[in-house]
């Protein structure tokens, strides 16, 4: 079946995202093989995000819903229920969609019925305080490591347990950004996960590709942007984020308790000892001394060295682990 005979649509989520969210929009809208949907749910916003999405009616439908304090998942929920098409490219409202995206992607969406994802490689825009942006090509290191069928130029099927034993080593996905599905796949495995704020995009990848084969396309199809009022601007730099290793650490201990293959417990256990380790490190960074000594704990519990344990925490003030003791 020809690509443009598709039906896609394009869910975009947004909370104030004024400085972004015309850019991202502009990008859905200007594809080769145009979404028949573009629907912006607007979380809440108290900048102009609303009125500048307003603008572009009917071409795009805006949502606007009530800021539940929760996160990202409830408005991909709501936005993903009101599509009418049989397809879904979800897009950050401070991201932007290469041209040809929507079409790279139906081209092959639909070409097996195991396929339940389709991702793509992206370009990283970092945008600093001072309005400096830095760009950068990702190298797509774990999907080329992978096992993979060659269906087209730099396009690739990996099948389900290779594409889960690649999450296991690490989110190389990155972001649900300018990745699609069939919105059946979504139904089956009952949406975002709502109990969780962040790595929400690294649980439903797992969900998915507990059943269902990847297609990767090796083409820097979104850029995705990190700036300082984002979660991906905190892994990009580094910076600690304790919340987030708790998320992060919540998903993969899911995935550990439901896993049936010896190779992937393996691979999430050795995700879970450096997650702990980061998270041990974090809370020493904010000042939760007790916190750190707990993740170190299990950071060694779960097999990490003590010496590695101990380099997380070693700034823990002498004075203080010293009256812990005691007591």
């Amino acid at each position: 079946m020809p690509y443009n005979s598709f039906n896609c649509a394009v869910v975009i989520t947004a909370f104030n995202r004024a400085a972004f969210i015309r850019a991202a929009v502009d990008s859905a809208l200007s594809q080769t093989c145009p979404p028949n949907e573009v629907i912006v749910v607007d979380d809440g916003s108290t900048d102009r995000t609303a009125q500048i999405v307003s603008a572009y009616a009917p071409a795009v439908h805006l949502i606007r819903i009530e800021n539940n304090g929760v996160g990202q998942t409830r408005p991909l929920n709501i936005g993903i229920a009101a599509v009418r098409a049989e397809y879904v490219m979800l897009l950050d409202s401070d991201d932007r969609l290469h041209p040809r995206a929507v079409e790279r992607h139906m081209r092959v969406i639909g070409a097996r019925a195991r396929i339940g994802l389709v991702s793509c490689n992206f370009v990283q825009e970092i945008h600093s305080r001072n309005g400096g942006v830095k760009r950068t090509a990702n190298v797509a290191s774990l999907v080329q490591q992978c096992k993979k069928e060659v269906l087209d130029h730099a396009t690739y099927l990996i099948h389900a347990h290779e594409a889960y034993a690649a999450l296991c080593r690490g989110n190389f996905l990155r972001s649900c950004s300018g990745n699609s599905f069939p919105k059946r796949v979504w139904e089956e495995v009952h949406g975002f996960d709502e109990t969780i704020r962040t790595c929400t995009d690294m649980n439903f990848f797992f969900r998915v590709l507990k059943r269902y084969d990847l297609v990767y396309i090796d083409e820097p199809l979104r850029t995705l942007i990190c700036h300082n009022a984002n979660v991906s601007h905190a892994n990009i730099t580094r910076k600690n984020v304790p919340a987030i290793h708790m998320d992060h650490l919540q998903v993969l201990y899911r995935e550990l308790r439901g896993a049936d293959s010896s190779e992937h417990r393996r691979l999430l256990k050795q995700r879970i000892r450096e997650s702990l380790f980061e998270l041990a490190y974090g809370l020493r960074k904010s000042g939760d001394y007790r916190g750190s000594l707990d993740a170190c704990f299990r950071y060694i519990a779960s097999g990490g060295s003590l010496a590695s344990g101990l380099i997380a925490v070693v700034k823990v003030p002498a004075s203080w682990l010293q009256e812990k003791v005691a007591n």
